[in-house]
């Protein structure tokens, strides 16, 4: 007969498969008492002890004890062994066994009365003599001490809680979807015994599938009241047994949870100490309480059961009591609000003021969620009507952090609308801003602030709201226009007065600045300042930091802007501020692009990505989508950008919210994208309308979105000459190398003269030189080196910089580019071997291993044994390592070796080439008009498929030609020298 699995049980079934077949085949019986916590799987160990006995061929007599079986007399013998147990307990043992072999099964053997213990007790003495087995089965603890003594002498099969593993199985037999959490959630909270793991497995189940019906998306296990009904059937009946006291101490306990104390949960129970200890007794009696001295429930799921078995009315004032208790004892805000919140409301003004607390410290831990429930708990209560102004305030503050626009909108404007104060409703008009962006109607509510405004008698007070309100509206154009007179008006107090200027308005100047395309300098300067200002108090609120940020990358200062977002970065992670490390992740990833930092710009692109869907944050998602697309075409990874267009839900031919700010990156982003597939027209069209948007938003600066110059090239000499001319002369007029750079070599990929465009391209080399801007650089270079090597006698000129420009790009990790600027350097007939030629990255692995032995202090002699070559051939390598390191001596190796930048690309992409614009991908091709066709074919995506991004193999092998990366020199060679390994 099949068994049963009783996981980790093994021991206890083969010391019954043990005792049934020496009773069937040697007459000789035994006891067995079985025993452990309640619901540690005593009855499903008897069921399979009941199987063993029958398939051994043994007689089966099995029962269960019943609480009312205790007063009468041999009930329980009797109902196992009739009339014999009346008999003397030697003819009672002789009787059950005239048939045959026989066991005796009996279940909750604490429960049977006084006499059929002791008959119990005597046969299992006599055991021994005939072919009876007694199982038994009783709890552990103080129930069970009387069978326990009874039965002394019986084999023992104590009942072990199971382990997180056998938990897991359990989970996975009853609710094949849970996952490991849940699996793990069940096995903490049941305590490893089998019944409960499994009860809130079974109730794990059913609420996934009543998920799966609804939509609904909470987590079934480890919720307070989520127990599953077996369970909380079972604490119901131990309950019902208990006198008030114990009761009252269970749902005292079950209250306070956790952090209960014996004091605190007398006094919820109103019990005193020596009734307090008396009640928690009995609850150990009843199996609810761990036996030891904490006030622990064992397992913890009985404490939810308690809770659940409480009526509402019941359990509801038990937590108002605890919240007062505990406020008496002064604990924080925060768990006095988790006893409130499920208090029913009263109208109470106490718990309104609380629950308010709770909400600001939530907000203070950047835990939006949290203040949510607290500050509608408040409003539920309700707060004094005075006060309900303010309350709706700060829900709608929370509910903006945490992406719940619509929701904010609604309590902000009834917010606005019951203010008893002007300070009151600017402070909700305020916070309207920010989430107007969103969602809402911004002329409306923009138009009331405004008007506000009006009323504030403090002018500087006035002028710092001012500031706040339009940095806000730049995020939709009629926002921003409706509030440029303000930002023209603060742009002018502090070009007058900056030093006594609030950040602020120090952003909004900067930002006046650097949208209107001057002064790249002053912009960068307000921007620093802005940075450099302490935290702002309400910085969720604010978008000078953001704003300051962006204009600091638009003017070129790089290393400042990355050094303070990496900081903020860091504190946003630790605090698990979400928005927060959304929007710099932003900030981050457009800095690296301009970097040319491309593993970091994809990096964090994806962080931003995925952090600010369009479920989530609205406002936000057509920037994320519009980064991580630029950094995705900067990496030569097309495909993967093409996923992120669709999965984005921005694929389709409709332009996304005209209104937007944000819509004209995602058009820009989407417009190079298209391009680079070979969708010419639809990506025309994108450029256009971004560029429409930006123009009528009164955003004309290239250094922001170089809009033009990609459609100039994608358009050629069908009007893209005059756009490439207008974005030269707007980016020389901001004065930021990047944007110059970028107008300069599309000006010159459409410039049908040769010399003219190598003046350009020339310009463009030299004004990069030394700057930060390391990509776009790479590109002045390839497309110079490209330039000259038409002109055949200039071949040495060219191959040095078309090797700078391969150099450049493989450490941007610009798989594109790389690519191209190989294929020409190879085309002048050259053969790079890598595409480092200076530094320690040049260094061929036996050259650095000659080297890193030299500096280790070994000798040339000593190196030479050591790798089995001549001295000849080390004094070779080492001399190589000199010239490559720009070093004269040894004593210099380890300097130069350990000083070598990291590749700031970090790992090489494996995908084919693009870059992060049209214009910034031609690399080199810029040479003649027939080279403006190669160009366009590369701007297309139509470029090797096959990057050279390897730092120790050629070029010639990764695009399928012979080796150039064995050989040493010729005197090496003619030497017969072993090439070291």
């Amino acid at each position: 007969m099949p068994v049963p699995e009783l996981l980790e049980r093994e021991r206890v079934v083969e010391l019954l498969e043990r005792v049934a077949t020496a009773a069937a085949r040697e007459g000789r019986g035994a006891t067995v008492l079985v025993h452990g916590a309640p619901g540690s799987g005593r009855t499903a160990v008897l069921g399979v002890a009941a199987s063993l006995a029958a398939a051994a061929g043994m007689r089966v007599r099995r029962w269960t004890c019943a609480e009312d079986e205790t007063a009468a007399p041999l009930a329980v013998a009797t109902a196992l062994l009739g009339d014999a147990a009346t008999l003397p307990w030697e003819r009672a043992a002789v009787d059950a066994v005239a048939g045959g072999p026989c066991a005796l099964v009996v279940d909750d053997l604490e429960r049977a009365d006084p006499g059929s213990l002791r008959l119990f007790g005597a046969l299992t003495r006599r055991a021994a003599d005939v072919p009876l087995v007694v199982i038994a089965a009783t709890a552990d603890g103080p129930a069970g001490h009387a069978v326990r003594r009874a039965l002394a002498g019986a084999e023992d099969a104590r009942l072990a809680p199971l382990s997180p593993s056998a938990s897991a199985r359990i989970v996975a037999r009853t609710a094949p979807g849970a996952g490991p959490a849940a699996a793990a959630a069940c096995h903490a909270a049941g305590g490893g015994l089998p019944f409960y793991v499994a009860a809130l497995a079974e109730h794990a189940a059913a609420g996934s599938q009543a998920q799966a019906r609804t939509g609904a998306g909470e987590d079934p296990v480890g919720r307070a009241g989520a127990v599953g009904d077996a369970i909380r059937r079972r604490v119901a009946d131990r309950l019902g047994a208990l006198d008030d006291a114990p009761r009252a101490l269970a749902l005292a306990l079950a209250v306070l949870g956790d952090d209960a104390t014996w004091p605190q949960a007398g006094a919820l129970a109103g019990l005193d100490g020596p009734a307090r200890r008396a009640a928690a007794d009995a609850l150990r009696l009843a199996a609810l309480l761990d036996r030891g001295a904490d006030p622990v429930f064992a397992p913890p799921v009985l404490g939810a059961a308690v809770a659940a078995a409480a009526l509402p009315g019941a359990l509801a004032s038990a937590h108002r009591r605890a919240a007062e208790l505990l406020a008496r004892d002064g604990a924080p805000p925060e768990r006095l609000a988790a006893h409130l919140a499920r208090a029913e409301p009263d109208g109470d003004p106490w718990v309104s003021a609380t629950l308010r607390e709770a909400g600001r410290d939530a907000m203070e831990r950047r835990a939006p969620e949290a203040a949510i429930a607290h500050l509608r708990r408040a409003l539920e209560e309700p707060p004094p009507a005075v006060e309900r102004a303010a309350v709706l305030t700060a829900l709608g503050v929370a509910e903006t952090v945490a992406f719940r626009t619509a929701d904010a909108v609604e309590h902000l404007r009834a917010a606005a609308e019951l203010a008893g104060s002007l300070a009151e409703r600017l402070e909700a008009s305020v916070a309207l801003v920010a989430v107007l962006t969103q969602a809402g109607d911004p002329e409306r509510d923009l138009g009331r602030l405004l008007g506000a405004l009006d009323q504030v008698g403090d002018r500087r007070a006035r002028e710092q709201l001012e500031a706040h309100i339009v940095n806000q509206a730049r995020q939709r154009t009629s926002m921003h226009l409706a509030t440029r007179d303000l930002a023209q008006a603060i742009a002018a107090r502090v070009d007058a007065d900056p030093a006594t200027a609030s950040a602020a308005e120090l952003a909004a100047a900067a930002a006046e600045l650097t949208m209107a395309g001057t002064r790249s300098d002053e912009a960068a300067r307000l921007a620093a300042a802005v940075l450099a200002r302490a935290p702002d108090p309400d910085p969720m609120r604010s978008t000078s930091i953001p704003v300051a940020i962006r204009c600091l990358a638009a003017a070129d200062h790089l290393d400042e802007a990355a050094a303070f977002v990496d900081a903020a970065l860091a504190d946003g992670r630790a605090r698990d501020a979400a928005l927060e490390v959304t929007m710099l992740s932003v900030f981050r990833s457009d800095v690296a692009l301009r970097a040319g930092d491309l593993a970091v710009a994809e990096r964090t692109a994806r962080d931003a990505w995925s952090g600010g869907s369009r479920e989530s944050w609205s406002l936000g998602h057509p920037a994320t989508t519009a980064t991580l697309l630029l950094a995705l075409l900067a990496r030569g990874e097309i495909a993967a950008a093409e996923t992120v267009l669709a999965t984005s839900g921005f694929a389709g031919a409709e332009e996304p919210d005209g209104d937007l700010y944000t819509s004209a990156m995602l058009l820009h982003a989407r417009g190079a994208l298209r391009i680079a597939l070979g969708e010419a027209a639809a990506g025309i069209a994108d450029l256009r309308s971004c560029g429409r948007r930006l123009t009528v938003h009164g955003e004309p600066n290239p250094a922001l979105v170089p809009w033009r110059s990609e459609l100039a090239v994608a358009l050629g000499d069908d009007g893209g000459v005059a756009l490439a001319e207008e974005e030269l002369r707007l980016a020389r007029t901001f004065g930021a190398p990047r944007a110059i750079a970028i107008a300069l070599r599309a000006t010159a990929l459409l410039d049908d003269d040769r010399s003219r465009r190598e003046t350009l391209l020339r310009e463009a080399v030299a004004l990069l030189s030394g700057s930060p801007v390391r990509l776009e650089h790479a590109c002045a270079l390839a497309a110079l080196g490209a330039t000259v090597a038409a002109d055949g006698d200039r071949a040495d000129e060219a191959r040095e910089l078309l090797h700078d420009a391969y150099e450049a790009a493989h450490a941007c990790g610009a798989a594109g580019l790389a690519a191209q600027a190989a294929a020409d350097l190879r085309s002048t007939g050259a053969r790079p071997r890598r595409p480092f030629r200076r530094g320690p990255r040049s260094l061929t692995a036996r050259e650095r291993r000659v080297a890193e032995l030299a500096a280790d202090g070994h000798t040339n002699r000593g190196i030479a044994d050591a790798l089995v070559v001549t001295v000849s051939t080390v004094e070779y390598h080492l001399a190589s390592a000199y010239r490559k390191l720009g070093i004269a001596s040894r004593r210099e190796l380890a300097v130069a070796l350990a000083g070598g930048p990291a590749d700031a690309a970090g790992a090489p992409p494996s995908a084919a080439p693009q870059h992060s614009s049209a214009v910034e991908a031609v690399g080199g091709a810029a040479t003649d008009r027939g080279a403006v066709a190669h160009a366009a074919t590369h701007l297309d995506g139509r470029v090797p498929e096959r990057a050279e991004l390897d730092p120790e193999a050629a070029v010639a092998e990764r695009l399928g030609e012979p080796s150039v990366d064995a050989p040493l020199d010729a005197l090496a060679r003619r030497r017969g020298q072993d090439e070291l390994e």
